[in-house]
């Protein structure tokens, strides 16, 4: 996860380089759009903006129909498993992850190194990074996961995680800043790896 969100650093420096116009308060902005946004405009939308995009990633995932993974005392049935190994990746949020599912049982790759960023990830920790490395780890490993639609729902449960840390620590009304300011964070490190995380993604080799 550090090496996808040192472009981000890079990508920030070159939107800086450059006039970009703020989007509008009352435009539709979409997760495809966020890709071409600098981190100025990203700053500069609304929350209703923000918490809009957050309930596409979350349309797009119950669309895919990934489903929820079941526990199972079978851990030969559970690895390798590719349709169980996308829905641990994407088909729970990160707290259901770290709290059922990490380290659970042998076969996947539970290795993680957080997240870095433009900024230090202060306004949210570092479990959703946590989550989005063991899909870039393990779901590549199968043929069937290798397509830029999968990375995709991995990414989409990587901001959809980020969004429900950010509602978390920041529920109260008088948080309303905070909650813009850490949803925006969130943004810029999706659109981070959207950009930059191919690479990643596909270096994994491929096992099944």
């Amino acid at each position: 996860m550090r090496k996808i969100l040192s472009l981000v650093v890079l990508s920030t420096v070159l939107a800086a380089c450059g006039q970009t116009p703020p989007v509008s308060k009352l435009a539709p902005v979409t997760l495809e759009s966020v890709e071409t946004l600098s981190e100025t405009q990203i700053r500069a939308l609304t929350l209703e903006q923000l918490e809009a995009l957050g309930r596409e990633a979350d349309a797009n995932l119950a669309a895919a129909a990934i489903p929820t993974p079941e526990l199972s005392a079978q851990a030969d049935f559970r690895w390798p498993n590719y349709s169980y190994t996308l829905s641990v990746a994407t088909g729970i949020n990160y707290e259901t992850y770290l709290s059922s599912y990490y380290f659970g049982y042998s076969g996947p790759d539970w290795t993680d190194n957080g997240c870095s960023g433009p900024t230090p990830p202060v306004i949210f920790d570092n479990t959703a990074c946590r989550h989005h490395d063991f899909g870039y780890r393990n779901v590549s490993q199968y043929a069937q996961g290798r397509t830029d639609s999968v990375r995709k729902q991995v990414d989409e449960r990587f901001l959809s995680n980020m969004y429900l840390n950010c509602d978390r620590r920041w529920s109260k009304w008088y948080q309303s800043p905070l909650k813009v300011a850490c949803k925006a964070d969130a943004l810029i490190f999706y659109g981070g790896v959207r950009v930059g995380g191919s690479s990643a993604f596909y270096e994994t080799p491929q096992r099944f």
